[in-house]
């Protein structure tokens, strides 16, 4: 019986090994199918070992086992499939022992197994494998009630009281299994607990090696009186070297340090085999097999600790190259934040307040000096200075602001005068944030900014706009006229055009006196519509000679990144350009203003041209041109696009001040008027040209350096009374332009053959090519344009002659587009002497 105890307990204790070693499996932890089975297969392997040498009970040939627990628990922990494959095992054996009860012992392994099943789904285990004491307890009562079920049924002999016998067997029974239970509860428990600490430690270890990789540590271990030194898979991920850790000559690895460190490092290796360990890391410097320079942190211990026997030396390597390198850029950040603290137009200011209202000045910058005239020690000595210095009827209105702000941490944005230590009055003006310290006081950072420049020039301007309203009246005439300005002027050119015209076919004075007096009428007219159009602005300006060639070079270069790559930006800038004299920031701005204009009218896609060109201006151009400039030398800037366009009836407009052909919120209407302003204040003017879906040029024009002006020569009129010959195909689109050119040049003596766009003329050159010159708009309907009809005509006579008219396309457009040097451009409306002598020069040719 004793042998038999003690083999039953040690495989019971075998079943908790088993269960250790399952407990410990991560992967089975998590794979609840695989967890079964396998509690199934430990537990019932040593069923089946119990059974097959169980203690059989005299009489009822019953066997007297601990196999009860391993059941219980197999059905508890592994469920209904751990549980039956614990009774198949147990039913193999009972089977194979034999005897009088067989079937009752093969129903009692799944009576026992189903059992712990059963209790392990009514009570479960919150945390598996840990079995609730609720479920211990039913499972040891189970385990003793349950071995009374088969006595009434067991078969005995020789008995001479039959219940006699029934309640020993009973009770021997109850009392096997009820320890069993017993037992293998404090086994599972016990290999729970170690399955924990070893899962623990399992953990720790892999976490303290991950903590050890990414701090990149390495450790080092040296016995006394060995040249060897085991390094670990830090080391040799700090060396650079290959591999996993191992042993290492010392003299090896001391090649890699540099040598200028060796000498220091040798002095603290001797120390530490001496049992001084410094308190302090050593530093020192690497170089890896691939030539990098690493930065290394030493720290030291020896073994035993405090001994100047020293049997072993561990060393632990830090690489601290990224937190040298980071240390460095947080210096230089400082610096260059000390820099710019200094170099501020401002003074930073920081201040606590504490819960009960007390303020403490922690910083304020240098520059407070250039503000108040006191120093930051100055500050900082007497912080109650900036209220001194505060004017008196804004004071409790800032205070207020500081407790507002102290209590719900909005931001503070205020304006407000001082007088300074000088006596100085000046405007400032303060941002403040406001956040909440761990101690529960709040920190409010301020930057305090000298404003008094720009609010003079405000109360300058506010003064100006004051004196300004007066021109208020011819702005209002302006605005009224801008509409039918356009269709004015055309209606008083066709006018004057047809006047000349038919006072050449008359001799009767008093109808020339008639005609004379239509053609003056018209001329007032112009000047009348001039005049009510015509606004000034006035600003301070620091005129300058300036290379305007150089100022659309930079300009264009510092602006290319507002552009989307989409649009292309070409330029064409006159070599031999002459200087301007005007205010460069303007100039810079108008140009800016156009390039950003021309940028939204092309919807981020299309062609922006940029063109210089030297302009002479006579007494005749400004005439005609009704432009409000003094004859002379002017250079002209212009900013073409290819985008929509500025429909007819916003043409008159756009230099309104706050007329806008952009959607709501996308433009203040400002842009142009100032540039018109800057223009006129400038000597010089603005002028734009657009047909709508081809696209805008806006030319502006600059009076040229008077250090560079060159007298005006005369232009040379053609004379009208002598009579020409040519013939000329005439291209343009306008019905009532067309009309005065064709009889203009037919007055002169021209055959003329007109046409109403580029195709219509390329037909008409087609049936009959013996043309002297080509007369056309450059923008018209249809598929050719004056440049491309120019080309296609060319290629039919490569001789033909051509002047161009245009009112908008700059010479950027054309350039290689059909305009040769020979060509002549002319600017819409031409004037009768023009035309007919640019006419006159190429027949001349």
């Amino acid at each position: 019986m004793f042998f038999f105890i003690l083999q039953n307990m040690a495989l019971l204790i075998f079943a908790g090994i088993g269960a250790y070693a399952i407990f410990s499996n991560g992967e089975l932890k998590k794979d609840k199918s695989r967890r079964q089975i396998a509690i199934g297969l430990v537990m019932g392997v040593m069923v089946f070992l119990i059974s097959l040498d169980a203690f059989i009970i005299e009489g009822v040939q019953g066997p007297l086992d601990g196999k009860t627990g391993l059941l219980l628990y197999a059905g508890y922990l592994g469920g209904p499939v751990g549980g039956l494959i614990a009774a198949a095992f147990g039913t193999l054996v009972r089977i194979f022992i034999g005897g009088p009860n067989v079937a009752i012992g093969v129903a009692m392994y799944s009576v026992f197994a189903m059992f712990g099943a059963l209790v392990g789904w009514i009570y479960p285990p919150k945390k598996w494998p840990r079995v609730p004491k609720k479920a211990i307890a039913i499972l040891i009562v189970g385990s003793v009630v349950l071995q009374f079920l088969p006595a009434p049924i067991f078969r005995w002999n020789q008995a001479a009281d039959p219940s006699a016998s029934i309640v020993l067997v009973g009770v021997a029974l109850a009392v096997a299994g009820g320890l069993s239970t017993a037992v293998m509860t404090f086994l599972l428990r016990y290999a729970n607990i170690a399955a924990s600490v070893r899962t623990a430690s399992t953990r720790m270890g892999r976490r303290l090696g991950l903590a050890v990789k990414a701090a990149h540590i390495g450790i080092f271990e040296r016995e006394a009186g060995t040249d060897t030194a085991w390094l670990d898979e830090g080391m040799f991920r700090i060396l650079g070297l290959p591999g996993d850790g191992g042993d290492v000559h010392v003299a090896d690895w001391m090649k890699m340090m540099l040598p200028e460190d060796v000498a220091e490092f040798g002095e603290v290796v001797k120390q530490v085999w001496q049992g001084n360990p410094p308190d302090t890391p050593t530093h020192f410097r690497i170089v890896r097999p691939d030539g990098e320079i690493r930065n290394i942190q030493a720290h030291w211990a020896t073994e035993p600790p405090g001994s100047s026997t020293v049997k072993r030396v561990v060393g632990i390597y830090e690489d601290v190259t990224l937190i040298l390198h980071a240390r460095a850029k947080e210096m230089e950040a400082e610096t260059r934040l000390g820099k710019i603290i200094a170099n501020l137009p401002g003074a930073l200011h920081s201040m606590d307040v504490q819960p009960d209202g007390q303020k403490r000045i922690k910083f304020i910058s240098p520059y407070c000096y250039n503000i108040w005239g006191y120093s930051s020690d100055e500050f900082m000595a007497k912080p109650e200075l900036l209220e001194e210095m505060h004017d008196p009827a804004d004071l409790p209105e800032m205070m207020k602001a500081f407790k507002r702000a102290a209590k719900t941490l909005q931001p503070i944005n205020r304006r407000f005068s001082i007088t300074t230590r000088a006596g100085e009055p000046k405007w400032l003006e303060m941002h403040a944030s406001a956040s909440r310290l761990e101690d529960g006081s709040v920190q409010i950072d301020s930057i305090f900014l000298d404003l008094t420049t720009e609010v003079i020039a405000q109360k300058q301007l506010q003064m100006q706009m004051r004196v300004s309203h007066q021109a208020q009246k011819n702005e209002s005439i302006g605005q009224l006229t801008g509409g039918v300005a356009h269709d004015f002027n055309n209606l008083l050119a066709i006018i004057m055009g047809n006047l000349e015209l038919l006072r050449d076919e008359l001799s009767d004075e008093d109808h020339l006196d008639m005609i004379d007096a239509g053609i003056a009428a018209s001329v007032r007219g112009a000047d009348l519509t001039r005049a009510m159009l015509a606004f000034a602005r006035k600003a301070s300006l620091e005129p300058s000679v300036i290379d305007l060639n150089k100022l659309v070079r930079d300009t264009k270069n510092w602006t290319g990144r507002t552009l989307p790559t989409s649009i292309e930006v070409e330029t064409s800038l006159l070599a031999g350009l002459w200087p301007i004299e005007a205010d460069p920031s303007s100039t810079e701005s108008a140009l800016l203003n156009l390039i950003l204009n021309a940028r939204d009218a092309m919807d981020l896609s299309g062609k922006l041209t940029i063109e210089t060109a030297n302009i002479r201006i006579d007494g005749e151009y400004v005439d005609t041109r009704e432009v409000d400039l003094k004859p002379g030398r002017y250079v002209m800037l212009a900013v073409s696009d290819t985008g929509h366009g500025i429909p007819a009836e916003m043409l008159d407009h756009i230099f309104e001040p706050f007329f806008s052909t952009k959607g709501p919120g996308k433009g203040s209407g400002l842009g142009l008027s100032m540039i018109q302003g800057f223009m006129r204040q400038s000597g010089g003017t603005v002028r734009v040209y657009s047909e709508p879906g081809v696209g805008t040029t806006f030319k502006l024009y600059f009076r040229s350096s008077q250090t560079s002006v060159e007298p005006v020569m005369p232009r040379e009129k053609a004379n009208l009374d002598e009579t020409q010959s040519g013939r000329i195909l005439l291209a343009e689109d306008q019905e009532d332009v067309l009309q005065v050119l064709v009889m203009s040049l037919e007055k002169a003596g021209y055959d003329v053959t007109p046409a109403h766009s580029g195709d219509e003329a390329f037909e008409l050159f087609k049936a009959n090519p013996n043309f002297d010159l080509l007369l056309t708009d450059i923008v018209m309907p249809g598929k050719l344009l004056g440049t491309t009809l120019a080309q296609a005509l060319r290629e039919l006579d490569p001789n033909l002659r051509v002047v161009f008219m245009s009112g908008y396309a700059s010479e950027a457009t054309v350039h290689g587009n059909g305009l040769r040097p020979e060509d002549i451009r002319l600017m819409k409306p031409v004037q009768r002497h023009d035309l007919l002598a640019a006419v006159a020069q190429l027949l001349k040719k």
